[in-house]
């Protein structure tokens, strides 16, 4: 039996709520990126769902190769994002000798 689109967009939707979730309440900084990570994994399931399941309408976006090309952009955003975001937490982590996000205040002046 086969899923259907509203399934995929129901569990893209509540990973990036869950996504939402962990970024508002986590105080460590990996666990911030983390859930960046667990959100931008929700908009890469909705992409990957409208490409497999076409939309009626025609234009560019009813393509499936431009949302596949688009999930896969997104994928390599998500990459370098935790590459310079974990370099980012390390390097303040060595600095402050915390990693709890909320005591990152020398950013502000």
């Amino acid at each position: 039996m086969s899923a259907s689109l509203l399934q995929y967009l129901l569990l893209g939707a509540m990973l990036v709520a869950l996504g939402l979730y962990g970024a508002f309440t986590r105080r460590h900084a990996v666990l911030v990126l983390l859930s960046l990570e667990v959100m931008l994994g929700g908009v890469v399931l909705n992409f990957l769902a409208f490409s497999h399941y076409p939309l009626v309408s025609p234009g560019a976006m009813a393509n499936p190769g431009v949302l596949q090309l688009l999930a896969l952009f997104t994928i390599v955003i998500a990459a370098a994002e935790l590459a310079l975001g974990l370099a980012v937490t390390i390097s303040l982590a060595r600095l402050t000798g915390t990693s709890w996000a909320d005591e990152y205040d020398s950013l502000k002046h």
